[in-house]
């Protein structure tokens, strides 16, 4: 699945914690993307074989959640929190 140049907004409308994107399986690439909302942002599931995610737009800090045993990649995203 990939995702380059999107905007999302409005996730999680009833505050249950969700990412704006969820993977379960398979491989991820996001790229170039904007978050406008302070809120997590992706989550990897286990069957994640690959992902990168790189060079997207975070308003408040960067939230991506890793539970996958695959290779992930996350660099170069530009946060109001520190980077890392």
């Amino acid at each position: 699945m990939g995702f380059s140049d999107c905007t999302f907004v409005q996730w999680d409308r009833n505050h249950e914690g969700r990412h704006a994107i969820q993977v379960e399986g398979g491989n991820l690439l996001l790229r170039g993307c904007e978050f406008q909302e302070d809120k997590p942002q992706v989550e990897i599931g286990p069957a994640v074989r690959k992902a990168v995610v790189t060079e997207n737009l975070v308003k408040g800090k960067l939230r991506v959640t890793n539970h996958g045993g695959g290779v992930v990649i996350v660099k170069d995203n530009a946060s109001d929190d520190v980077q890392k």
